[in-house]
């Protein structure tokens, strides 16, 4: 595991295969509001605050995932005002065509 810190907010991991099966998580749990990736992220967190010095514990969290070949890569910044006054602005929209002619 890599842990590096892109500012006084924001921290880049990346996580290898073995890194992922230490932490008894796969990819796919990451995104799911499950007891195995709270408990994945809460080791985490834990290690980061213990070996960089960086407190993510005491705001809300800002976290992109993203899978790699080898294990994935995470981006974990600290929320702040910034995402308190934010509303979510997406929604789902399934939209069905007999052809191609009206999306072109």
């Amino acid at each position: 595991m890599t842990i590096s810190l892109i500012s006084n907010t924001t921290v880049k991991v990346a996580l290898n295969n073995d890194d992922m099966k230490k932490y008894n998580i796969e990819f796919a749990q990451i995104n799911q509001s499950s007891y195995a990736s709270r408990q994945f992220l809460i080791k985490l967190l834990d290690e980061i605050c213990d070996s960089n010095n960086i407190d993510l514990t005491h705001e809300k969290l800002y976290i992109e995932a993203f899978k790699r070949d080898d294990g994935c890569l995470l981006y974990i910044s600290i929320g702040g005002e910034k995402f308190k006054s934010k509303e979510k602005l997406f929604c789902e929209m399934i939209y069905e065509f007999d052809d191609l002619s009206p999306m072109i």
